[in-house]
């Protein structure tokens, strides 16, 4: 069942009696107001949202959407690219690496002519996926973190079973990049209450013990087109985001799907 905001009852009726297995939200690209929305729908693992001025990428998203839910494979930048677009795989193993990674991946965008005022959003949105993939994602058997308490200018070498996975590629029209890591500790809830601080003014509020307080959500939203978070419980975790090369930044509306197995 896919629903819009206007019709959040149904979702909660077919959520009570168990009417679907797969319930998606739908919501407008406004951020702040979907969170609200989002918080009083905790039962709903799958959200996408939709802009009514830009019709053609709404419906190529909500095919995308249809897919991943009904097929159970929410993974992959591929599935948000034209056909034969050429995916880079970078293994990432310690925050030393990131920089060669960073500039590795825009010298290969460079290449295609992309402008660098969108080059510097790509590489703004890559460090802070970096970043929560390096320090904030990886936990011990117990669920506790092992890195998030540390300053970001502190070198962490991780462990081969905590290697994350950087791809990225340009269709034409475009850039994805995405950075997946093996421990799917990412919630809906922490999504919402970081994202929550930060537009209301209290970035780093939450967790005071944080060695990154928190923005780096909210800086790849507000910097990417389209954010997108794939998480498989316990298991791995991947956040993409698409940058349009066809939306100047006046119209820039950044909007984020989410989507929980």
């Amino acid at each position: 069942i896919l629903c819009e905001e206007a019709f959040l009852d149904i979702l909660v009726t077919a959520h009570k009696n168990k009417i679907a297995p797969h319930l998606v939200l739908l919501t407008a690209p406004d951020v702040a107001q979907n969170l609200v929305t989002m918080k009083g729908m905790p039962f709903v693992d799958n959200v996408m949202s939709r802009d009514p001025d830009d019709r053609s990428f709404t419906v190529r998203s909500l095919l995308t959407t249809m897919t991943k839910v009904l097929n159970r494979n929410i993974f992959g930048i591929e599935k948000y690219l034209s056909w034969g677009a050429d995916v880079h795989l970078k293994t990432v193993q310690s925050s030393k690496e990131r920089e060669k990674i960073k500039d590795d991946m825009i010298a290969y965008f460079k290449k295609s002519g992309i402008r660098t005022s969108i080059l510097d959003r790509v590489y703004l949105v890559s460090e802070e996926m970096l970043m929560n993939s390096i320090y904030d994602a990886p936990t011990d058997d117990k669920g506790q973190a092992l890195y998030n308490h540390l300053s970001r200018k502190t070198e962490v070498k991780l462990e081969k079973d905590q290697w994350s996975t950087m791809r990225y590629a340009f269709d034409g029209t475009l850039i994805a990049v995405s950075v997946e890591d093996p421990f799917g500790a990412l919630t809906k809830e922490l999504i919402i209450q970081y994202l929550e601080s930060c537009y209301q003014g209290k970035a780093g509020t939450l967790n005071l013990n944080k060695g990154g307080a928190g923005r780096g959500l909210h800086q790849i939203i507000e910097n990417s087109d389209l954010t997108i978070f794939n998480v498989k419980r316990g298991v791995k975790t991947e956040v993409i985001s698409l940058f349009n090369l066809e939306v100047g930044r006046k119209e820039h509306k950044p909007s984020f799907h989410y989507f929980f197995i």
